[in-house]
Formats: C-alpha cells, sequence, structure tokens
C-alpha cells in the first residue's frame, strides 16, 4: 500500500504546489476540469496532448494544464514546448513569449531516482502556422460507434452488471458488482455509458485489478472517500473523453474536503493523478477494436475508428449478451450491455 509523504525534492514539491493552489482556486470556484459537465467532449474537454510527439499529458501535467485551459480561456488540447513549435515550422504569436505554463519533467524518464526539472509550454492557441485541430483528430464517431465500442470495452473487463428498479447506479464492493438503471431511465445510450464508466471506474479499486490508498467501503462523509471519488471521476474524465461519452461532474459534497486535501498537501493530488493514469488505462486497455484500424483514422490520443459496424437498427441494443473475458457473464433481462512526459 502506498504512503502519503511529501515529496523530497524542491522543485517537484514547489512545482505540486502550483497545480494544488490553481485547481484549488479553480475547485472552489466551481470550475475545475472535472466539475464540467459534457454532452460530447470537444476543445480542452480532450486529453491534452504534444501534436509534435504525439503523446499525452500524464499526471500532474494534465492537471496543470486542463486548468490553465480553463483559466486563460483555450478551447484547444494540443500543447508543446518552444523547440517542438519551431520544428513543425510554426511560432509563437506576438505577446505571447514569456506566457507558457509550466509542467515537470523527471530525467531520465526510466530511472528511479530522476532529475526534476520543468519547461513551459504552450497552447495551440498561442502559436501561429499550425494545421486546424481536426487534422490531429479523428473524424467525430456517431452515437452507434460511439455506444459500440464503449460496450465492448466494458464487455472486454468482465464486470458483472446488474439492472435495478431504482435511479441511481453504484459499484457494491462485496458482490464486486456494478448496479444499473435500466436503459430507459437514460436520456440515450450514451449517457447509460457515461455513468456505467463512472461505476467502472471504481469497481477497478479492487486488489486484483488497481488497488490504491482509498477504500470503497466509507461513508459518504469521510476523506478517504472524498479520495477515492476523487480518483474515480478524473479516471472517468479521461475515459468519457477517449471514448467521446458524456460526462456528468462529481457530487458536489466532495469538492470542499478535496480542496483543502490537496491545499494541506499537495503530494495527495499527484499521488491522486497517478491512481487516475492507472484506473484510465487499465479501462482502456480493454478497447481492443475487432479489426486493425486504419494508420490515417489514428490520433495521437489513441482514440481510433471503429470499422465493420454491423448493420445499423433504430433500436439499438448497447450491452453485449456475453462478455469475451468472463464467459459465465450473462446480459440482464432490461440492461443493454508511470508518468510518460512529452517534451
Amino acid at each position: 500500500m502506498l504512503q502519503r509523504k511529501w515529496t523530497q525534492d524542491y522543485s517537484a514539491r514547489h512545482y505540486a504546489r502550483e497545480v494544488a493552489d490553481r485547481l484549488s482556486r479553480l475547485i472552489l470556484g466551481n470550475q475545475a476540469p472535472f466539475q464540467k459537465c459534457w454532452d460530447q467532449p470537444t476543445g480542452a474537454d480532450l486529453p491534452p496532448f504534444n501534436p509534435a510527439t504525439g503523446k499525452q499529458y500524464q499526471g500532474i501535467n494534465a492537471i496543470q494544464l486542463r486548468c490553465a485551459a480553463v483559466e486563460k480561456g483555450f478551447n484547444d488540447p494540443r500543447w508543446m514546448n518552444y523547440r517542438d513549435l519551431m520544428d513543425m515550422g510554426a511560432q509563437l504569436r506576438v505577446g505571447e513569449q514569456g506566457k507558457g505554463t509550466r509542467i515537470e519533467l523527471l530525467l531520465p524518464e526510466n530511472s528511479s531516482d530522476p532529475t526534476h526539472s520543468t519547461i513551459h509550454v504552450y497552447n495551440a492557441e498561442q502559436i501561429d502556422g499550425l494545421p486546424a485541430l481536426e487534422k490531429h483528430m479523428p473524424r467525430q464517431p456517431d452515437e452507434i460507434e460511439t455506444c459500440e465500442r464503449a460496450s465492448r470495452m466494458i464487455a472486454n473487463t468482465g464486470v458483472n452488471i446488474e439492472t435495478h428498479e431504482h435511479d441511481y447506479s453504484l459499484y457494491e464492493e462485496k458482490q464486486d458488482t456494478i448496479k444499473m438503471p435500466a436503459v430507459d431511465r437514460f436520456r440515450n445510450p450514451r449517457d447509460y455509458y457515461s455513468h456505467t464508466v463512472v461505476e467502472l471506474s471504481s469497481w477497478t479499486g479492487n486488489k486484483s485489478r488497481v488497488d490504491r490508498i482509498c477504500h470503497h467501503d466509507r461513508l459518504i462523509d469521510d476523506d478517504e472517500h472524498a479520495r477515492e471519488r476523487m480518483r474515480v471521476h478524473i479516471a472517468a474524465m479521461n475515459v468519457s473523453a477517449e471514448l467521446r461519452l458524456p460526462y456528468n461532474a462529481m457530487a458536489v459534497q466532495h469538492h470542499q474536503r478535496w480542496s483543502q486535501a490537496i491545499t494541506h498537501n499537495p503530494d495527495e493530488l499527484r499521488m491522486a493523478a497517478s491512481d487516475a493514469d492507472r484506473i484510465s488505462k487499465y479501462i482502456l486497455d480493454h478497447d481492443r477494436q475487432p479489426e486493425h484500424p486504419r494508420p490515417s483514422d489514428v490520433s495521437p490520443s489513441a482514440a481510433t475508428r471503429v470499422d465493420g459496424l454491423p448493420d445499423r437498427q433504430n433500436s439499438f441494443d448497447p450491452t453485449p449478451a456475453v462478455s469475451p473475458v468472463n464467459p459465465a457473464y450473462t446480459k440482464p433481462d432490461r440492461i443493454p450491455a508511470n508518468v510518460d512526459l512529452s517534451r
């Protein structure tokens, strides 16, 4: 089990404090990235990435860039340093010099004792000469494709999903089961999957999957439960953005607790961001397509087009009848179905 401790390196500690203070301000103003709801992710809702390297920003850096986008009004997920933009034949806009956003670098990346440093990166809206965002992203999938992709991914995890008659969804740790309302209780199948992704993120907390310091079996007002829900919702935000699903913001009762936690100990934010990355990766590792995607349809964020779609019908059944990972899983009657830094 991980232990909470202050980052010893002064540079790392100072950077964590900077990001924690920025996020705390946004949380208290109800403007944090995971406090924003969307019906379909666009622009800065998408995971921040470097178009020069094709890599996503991870961990606390991703939080930093999402927060900076909110504060500065950017609506583009592309960020790069000065050398990268010069290599792409672009240039900073007049007046943007010295207005970059600081991220951290750990060098060498795979070392057990890396050196901590920081570098400034710029958003695409601060740069002239870049291709349009659409050139770096795949085409927007329609609702059928989105639901089929989500359905396949959820089935691949082997999770047990049961329907119940209530209007809320939850993960029951003792039964290791997600309980969901029937799909007709939701506005559309995409909303059904959006809520399922949140509970799936919570489901990963089992020790056999993505064990972490927080536990599920807590009272709603417990600090540990608040920390766990923060990890769950950051991960759900990331997964929903990758799959182009809606995202519903976390319950407001946790916000004050989390603001206090990261303000008291910025290392808590670093660990939460790292845990959320591990959760997201575990879930998205099950996003296996039936056919290889065309190279032209692969984005830097690995959001791929679904090929070989079956004939479409007006009534789409979103949940697969059988999980390829867990053959014992059957569809209930009413349910339709570590820091890698860019330069």
